[in-house]
């Protein structure tokens, strides 16, 4: 259970980093265009 667990929280960290950086990309973007 705590593996499956653990594997969990770093597949949240990675999606929650992964959306943060889109963010930045399509702010960077926008205020280019």
């Amino acid at each position: 259970a705590r593996r499956r667990a653990g594997e969990v929280k770093g597949i949240l960290q990675h999606l929650g980093l992964s959306t943060a950086i889109r963010t930045q990309w399509n702010r960077s973007t926008f205020s280019t265009r």
